[in-house]
């Protein structure tokens, strides 16, 4: 993935574009109290009840089985995972949903202010694009339920509002699978596990770069 972005932006600045670094604002609250919490408001009994009756496909059995936990278990376990597990237990937390109306409205004001945020940053950077990692290459069988965290690379732009597309620009190597052996692991758990043993992609697979745009403007220098 890293790769991937670095081939790109080579590309962009051999045809004349200017790339900046740049650092999302405050990611894992906007990933956890603005997007988890907003799509499941209710807890996920929305979802749950949708489903209710039918038959789960495999892929998403990784994801239904926490939704449907009590609340006063899910607290129970974010609690006691946070000293050994600090993702998981945040995400337990933001599967709770947001408790009342009040607060949904609260949620929906505080979504509005980070985009605000957000785009007064792109401004300030002077960013038109960002070029972003994607998911990862393309995963093997069932590999897609059991890796949801991953779409925290392009669900932000779901939550800004940003127009966003996601292009193949590469695939998986040789020697990418090589360097895997040796990557420090930063995520724990079986999703850490599953990245750092390549059982989720294999050689050819194809690797892709996301790139968003600000609301608002319409040139094309990016960030990295």
């Amino acid at each position: 993935m890293a790769r991937s972005v670095r081939e790109v932006k080579a590309l962009l600045e051999a045809a004349g574009h200017t790339l900046v670094p740049y650092r999302h604002l405050n990611l894992e609250y906007a990933l956890v109290e603005l997007v988890i919490r907003g799509i499941l408001a209710d807890g996920a009994t929305t979802l749950l009840q949708k489903l209710e009756g039918s038959p789960v496909d495999p892929c998403l059995k990784a994801q239904i089985v926490p939704y449907a936990l009590p609340i006063w278990l899910k607290k129970t376990f974010s609690f006691l995972l946070k000293p050994f597990f600090t993702r998981a237990s945040v995400v337990l937390q933001g599967l709770c949903g947001v408790g009342s109306i009040p607060d949904l409205w609260k949620q929906h004001a505080a979504v509005d202010d980070y985009i605000q945020e957000t785009i007064a940053e792109w401004r300030k950077c002077n960013i038109d694009a960002l070029l972003c990692p994607v998911t990862g290459p393309a995963y093997n069988h069932l590999y897609c339920g059991k890796l949801t965290s991953a779409a925290s690379y392009t669900l932000l732009f779901n939550l800004l509002q940003f127009p966003a597309g996601v292009v193949p620009v590469s695939t998986v190597n040789a020697e990418d699978e090589e360097e895997l052996k040796h990557y420090k692991r930063r995520l724990s758990g079986s999703v850490g596990q599953a990245l750092q043993t390549g059982s989720v992609w294999r050689r050819g697979l194809p690797v892709g770069c996301s790139a968003s745009l600000c609301r608002g403007r319409t040139s094309c220098a990016c960030a990295s």
